[in-house]
């Protein structure tokens, strides 16, 4: 019968769970868990456009950084920080992307819910 017990201890042991930092602080009463599934997992349309207001903040924030980034190389004429077109080219595509998608569409979208 032991033989069987340390079998069943094997099988536990080789079970890969879906969240494994969950595990980890189960001795928060599970708090932790509960927070994923409430922001992560919810379908209540409160939590839904929280999370597009702080996506829609982040965005922004991550966007004007960009544009800040592309003020100081136009500031002077030449060559001012980035030396390489191609990664100018990429800093211009990826602030144009996040402020009219990420940012606009996030912020709108929010009003919307």
């Amino acid at each position: 019968m032991d033989k069987d017990n340390d079998n069943d201890n094997d099988d536990e042991k080789n079970i890969i769970p879906l969240f494994p930092f969950i595990r980890t602080v189960n001795y928060l009463n599970n708090s932790v868990s509960m927070w994923i599934e409430r922001w992560f997992l919810s379908s209540n349309a409160k939590d839904i456009g929280t999370l597009y207001l702080i996506f829609a903040i982040f965005s922004g924030l991550l966007g004007t950084a960009f544009s800040v980034l592309i003020r100081m190389e136009l500031s002077g004429p030449g060559v001012q920080y980035i030396s390489d077109n191609q990664l100018y080219n990429s800093i211009i595509t990826a602030h144009a992307l996040l402020m009219i998608f990420f940012y606009g569409y996030a912020s709108i979208n929010r009003w919307i819910w």
